[in-house]
């Protein structure tokens, strides 16, 4: 394994051009693309951003959903390698008045997109062309290419579950000592073919891009049009050794009855992550989907924290794993002090791929960046033999009749008993009980919800939902992840006339 370059994030890539150029970078269909063609449709990428004037330190947005992966990882890295700090945006929001707003917000000179916006807009607009991917000669460099470093390559936001998303810089030093502190067990290499279900318009899905780019390893796309019952077929024809979902895509990869060999059997490692899974469900991913099965839990102001390989998840299918070499991890109580074994607390991060704070929001940086540690906003415990369990935001959490409830609790044992079906815990304010614990249901789960409310009781005893109600379909953001502000928003419109207290 080569030491990582220090400067340009683009270097970790190029590094593996002298012997690796005929190599696939990238299978996109019926499309190979090597190391040398990506590197040459980066280069120009990187002239014809500089030809529209965008210059080290300049900031642009980047609306490719839906753009040919080889295309949308040129530009990524053509911008990158110029300096220009991107800012991703997600499906629908270049056309929106928030996506726009933005981008003014942040001083955006400039687009890379798919389809040009209104002129209104007052960007520059610079569509990827096919021809940055085709052999047309020695593509022009740019003599003011960035050194990288502690320059800012991107602007990412939280994912806005519990409010308004907040903004911050990564730069190009934080992007390459997080691929860094990575340990050789979670590495890929040459040879290694990974597919991601999550787009690349979301920072988990370029992440998994750039670190098959990082290791010399392959990019497999998943066409857009492909059917999910026939996922297992093209991962097995594309030679896929490693997958990257979200929670929200397990009740597609878990649909249909079990069967004697889980669907990926060739996978050497199934990655899960972005939140909480239920202890059975993880059971049945092991089973029914890829033995491998690796849970992960990460932050995007501070990257990978900690991984639980699959011997441990068998052990243990609710941990998330030990802290990674490099990644300080505790448990506190509210007043900062370091919580023993077996207690519950707040979750503190402490490593050198960690941001210093969010952009214009003193509330937010005194509530998440204190004492040179970062609070991701998460409850947990660390066992004995250092272990980490999440049990769900602290945002989240309940205090109902002064007893705390975190979510995850009611869906866990809610799961146990129905299997995996769409629902997701959330309460209701209560001027004398608090928060009044609640559970939704997906309109077509079958459930005798009065026998569901007396499982729940029986195993959660105080700590149970009250009521359930039905929705079409559970809030999520672009994500997966519930939306559980918005449950409790429409709950209440819903229930004026329902006097819900009475159920206490």
């Amino acid at each position: 394994m080569f030491p990582l370059p220090e400067g340009n994030l683009v270097d970790a890539f190029t590094r593996w051009l002298p012997d690796h150029a005929e190599a696939p970078a990238i299978i996109d269909g019926d499309d190979v693309i090597s190391y040398g063609v990506l590197a040459a449709a980066m280069s120009r990428a990187t002239a014809t951003f500089a030809e529209a004037g965008w210059r080290p330190g300049s900031v642009v947005g980047l609306a490719l959903s839906g753009m040919p992966a080889p295309l949308h990882l040129a530009a990524i890295l053509g911008l990158a390698r110029l300096g220009v700090v991107a800012i991703p945006l997600e499906p629908g929001e270049v056309t929106s008045a928030a996506g726009l707003a933005l981008l003014r917000r942040h001083h955006a000179i400039g687009l890379v997109a798919d389809s040009r916006i209104a002129p209104a807009a007052g960007l520059r607009v610079v569509c990827p062309q096919g021809a940055w991917l085709q052999d047309t000669g020695t593509p022009a460099v740019p003599s003011h290419l960035a050194a990288g470093g502690a320059m800012p390559w991107i602007l990412l936001r939280t994912s806005g579950t519990t409010g308004t998303p907040k903004a911050f810089l990564q730069s190009h030093a934080t992007c390459l000592k997080r691929h860094g502190i990575t340990p050789a067990s979670h590495r890929l290499s040459p040879g290694d073919r990974a597919m991601s279900l999550i787009d690349l318009c979301f920072y988990a899905g370029l992440r998994l891009a750039l670190r098959c780019l990082f290791d010399g390893a392959t990019l497999v796309t998943r066409p857009d049009s492909l059917n999910p019952e026939h996922l297992p077929e093209f991962a097995a024809r594309q030679r896929v050794t490693s997958m990257l979902a979200a929670p929200a895509h397990l009740p597609m990869l878990l649909h249909g009855p079990s069967t004697d060999r889980p669907r990926f059997p060739a996978l050497t490692e199934f990655l899960i992550g972005s939140s909480h899974v239920a202890e059975h469900v993880v059971r049945k991913c092991q089973r029914d989907v890829a033995r491998n099965f690796f849970n992960l839990y990460g932050a995007n102001e501070v990257g990978l924290i900690s991984v639980a390989p699959p011997c441990q998840v068998r052990m243990y299918p609710d941990t998330v794993g030990a802290p990674l070499p490099g990644v300080q991890v505790e448990v506190v109580d509210p007043d900062g002090k370091r919580l023993p074994a077996g207690r519950q607390g707040e979750i503190r991060v402490r490593s050198a791929g960690m941001v210093t704070g969010y952009l214009d929001d003193p509330a937010a940086n005194a509530q998440h960046f204190r004492d040179g540690w970062f609070y991701p906003g998460d409850l947990g415990m660390m066992s004995a033999d250092g272990l980490l369990f999440l049990n769900g935001r602290t945002d989240d959490l309940m205090n109902y009749r002064g007893v705390l409830v975190a979510p995850p609790e009611i869906e866990n044992v809610a799961l146990d008993y129905l299997g995996p079906v769409e629902l997701a815990a959330f309460s209701l304010p209560h001027a004398t009980h608090g928060d009044v614990p609640i559970l939704a249901l997906g309109a077509k789960v079958l459930a005798d919800e009065r026998a569901l409310l007396d499982h729940c009781r029986t195993k959660l005893g105080r700590k149970a939902p009250v009521a359930v109600v039905r929705v079409e379909a559970l809030p999520r953001n672009l994500m997966g992840k519930p939306l559980r502000r918005a449950l409790s928003d429409a709950t209440r419109r819903s229930l004026q006339n329902l006097d819900v207290p009475t159920r206490l």
